[in-house]
């Protein structure tokens, strides 16, 4: 399946043009992407990689990366409300896979929500944010 059936722009109304060139302005701003011409092609990579990790896996509910001015967040809402200690260490594996990925050149802060939990109570509003999930119609 290809990636952008699996993500979704969120808010734009333009789909995923309208978001990759949000993110290009946002790239273009960051002191290390801006002087980095794989900038986008990174950015695409994190993204594929962020979906085959959210695929299949049945403590998801929903994945978000949120891209703000000072960084990007990966936001895991779980399926349950309750804590799920191994699901947890998956992310806590996760979070280091992408700080220690010397490719990456992002930094990426991987949070989780529980269920019914609000992530505007805990996130700035980005300035782009994209659903990672099954499949969509975009």
């Amino acid at each position: 399946m290809q990636l952008a059936q699996r993500i979704e722009a969120v808010g734009s109304g333009r789909g995923l043009a309208g978001w990759r060139e949000r993110v290009a302005q946002v790239l273009r701003r960051d002191p290390l992407a801006s002087r980095d011409p794989r900038a986008g092609e990174r950015f695409e990579r994190l993204l594929a990689r962020l979906v085959r990790w959210t695929c299949g896996r049945d403590e998801v509910d929903e994945a978000y990366l949120h891209v703000h001015a000072d960084g990007l967040v990966f936001l895991v809402l779980a399926a349950r409300a309750r804590y799920d200690e191994a699901f947890e260490e998956e992310l806590s594996a996760l979070d280091l896979e992408l700080a220690c990925d010397g490719d990456l050149r992002f930094r990426v802060d991987v949070i989780a929500l529980p269920r019914g939990a609000d992530p505007r109570e805990v996130l700035h509003p980005p300035l782009v944010s994209v659903r990672i999930g099954g499949v969509l119609g975009v």
